[in-house]
């Protein structure tokens, strides 16, 4: 009896850690790649298509692959073929796709007619409501025209070739599109055979498939903070996207005029507190300014950009420092208070608690700060002469300096975004900081 009851407490011991490890396991966000025709085993062409679609397909889907797993840790990425000679049929790939229990299948060919551009088909007959593959197939079609540098040709729902490969599509259980990068039987054909082509096609696909998904960045944050690129953005009605010259290529955000709006939806800051934002950017005039904004209503701060030289040249990293006085997660909105600048990606990074030790006052004269909380204007009141007078973040970073007598003169701090600030000044010879709120 005893041995009978261990054994069933270790085969339900057994089921219960399959069941869960099994429910880890389709958690995990699975992104299925379906580089779509091939050679067969044996070298044969049953598709009948060139070697042109054949490499480009399967090249550029190796390169979306592993632009996935070095980005996007908290992906689990399949492929329907790895090789050239990996030809199988369109219903076996679909059943592929549903047996890994995709949440997104890429479907990635190239056309032919004689035409130009890109297009992009989605077409599901299992499904009563197509809304989510129309609304992926869009986003593909978007970012291959803007990355790809493509002409625009279609986004559409396309039954009569579902004999055909777009039969992948159809009962797929997966939000899924199929993309004709461009035409191999015309000019397009050059860009399908470059390598840096190529790579930035995957690099269009990538911000698709994270777009689709809402996550602007799929790599969980690390004590080098989290990088989030410029391109993968939720909203921005206003800009384009470029080919980026900065290391690591991909694409920028360009086309920056003032008042522009630029978001970027799920950002995740995990606890309360300072942090440091980096902005890379490129601006051929200077002059620009971005003010970052939390989901619409807390305006965290302003920095300027400089002139690099050029729209592509001497590409520049500049920051800001924050505070988040509530964990979260958040929409970043980055408004142009002034534009002319090129954006390659920005980084988020948590601030030590060292550089916050600026905080503490150290009043050590009698000195006068008012009103207080301030809005556009602020007055002084002290007693002897005040030098090296400036104005300080809780970071410790000066973003006000102050002229040399500021005794009752109204102070300007009208530029400063709400927060907590730091009066820093010697008054005869001595050390004064005063801490005050901008509204």
């Amino acid at each position: 009896m005893t041995k009978h009851i261990q054994n069933n407490w270790l085969k339900g011991a057994l089921a219960f850690c399959l069941a869960f490890f099994t429910f880890a396991a389709q958690a995990q966000i699975v992104i299925v790649i379906d580089p779509g025709h091939g050679y067969n085993s044996s070298g044969g062409n049953p598709d009948g298509r060139t070697d042109t679609e054949i490499s480009t397909a399967l090249a550029v889907g190796l390169k979306l692959r592993d632009k996935l797993n070095s980005q996007c840790t908290s992906y689990s990425v399949k492929m329907t073929r790895t090789t050239a000679n990996g030809w199988i049929s369109v219903t076996q790939r679909r059943d592929m796709s549903n047996s890994w229990g995709a949440d997104r299948f890429l479907s990635i060919h190239c056309n032919a007619g004689g035409g130009t551009g890109t297009e992009t088909f989605w077409c599901n007959q299992s499904t009563s409501s197509n809304t989510s593959n129309s609304n992926f197939s869009n986003e593909v079609q978007a970012r291959m025209v803007a990355g790809g540098s493509w002409t625009n040709r279609r986004s559409v729902e396309d039954a009569t070739f579902l004999p055909y490969h777009l039969g992948v599509l159809n009962g797929n259980n997966a939000i899924g599109v199929l993309n004709e990068i461009g035409f191999v039987d015309s000019g397009d054909a050059t860009k399908l055979l470059d390598n840096t082509w190529r790579d930035k096609f995957a690099t269009a696909y990538l911000t698709a498939l994270k777009n689709s998904l809402g996550t602007s960045t799929c790599t969980p944050p690390t004590s080098t903070g989290t990088l989030i690129q410029g391109e993968s953005y939720s909203s921005a009605p206003d800009v384009q996207t470029e080919a980026c010259s900065d290391t690591g290529g991909g694409l920028n955000v360009s086309h920056i005029d003032t008042g522009d709006q630029i978001s970027y939806a799920n950002v995740n800051f995990p606890t309360a507190g300072s942090y440091k934002i980096e902005y890379r950017v490129a601006s051929a005039n200077g002059g620009g300014i971005i003010e970052s904004i939390l989901t619409g209503v807390v305006i965290l701060g302003r920095v300027n950009v400089p002139s690099t030289g050029g729209w592509q040249t001497g590409w520049t990293t500049i920051s800001q420092n924050v505070t988040i006085n509530q964990a979260g997660t958040y929409t970043l909105r980055l408004s142009a208070i002034a534009g002319g600048w090129n954006l390659n990606w920005l980084r988020i990074t948590k601030n030590t608690t060292a550089r916050m030790t600026i905080i503490a006052e150290e009043v050590t004269q009698d000195i006068s700060l008012y009103p207080n909380p301030a809005e556009n204007e602020l007055f002084l009141r002290y007693t002897g002469t005040a030098t090296n007078s400036r104005v300080l973040n809780t970071s410790g970073q000066t973003v006000l300096t102050l002229p040399t007598s500021t005794n009752e003169q109204p102070i300007d701090i009208s530029s400063l975004a709400s927060g907590i600030y730091i009066l820093d000044m010697t008054i005869d010879g001595k050390k004064v900081t005063k801490r005050f709120i901008k509204r």
